[in-house]
């Protein structure tokens, strides 16, 4: 996640965002950390990569289905205090 988001390859970044975004519904916790420690990263990345475009609509859909569930989640105040 720190080499996030990627910018200057859009096809690479495409790519890398599908991994994201199957990762964060699967696994949530491997990208968030226990603690939730990479939160706030993980916002700045989905930040960037839903405002330029980087990502297919059927990745932007499994993400706002992320953010669904995050939202409504343990975290969600801490999530949505972010963004």
């Amino acid at each position: 996640m720190n080499a996030l988001p990627l910018t200057d390859d859009m096809e690479e970044a495409q790519s890398t965002n599908e991994f994201l975004a199957f990762g964060l519904l699967k696994s949530p916790e491997s990208f968030i950390g226990a603690a939730n420690e990479r939160l706030e990263h993980l916002v700045t990345i989905l930040g960037t990569i839903c405002m330029k475009k980087q990502s297919k609509p059927e990745t932007l859909e499994k993400l706002a289905v992320f953010i669904a569930n995050i939202s409504n989640g343990a975290v969600g105040p801490q999530f949505q205090a972010l963004c």
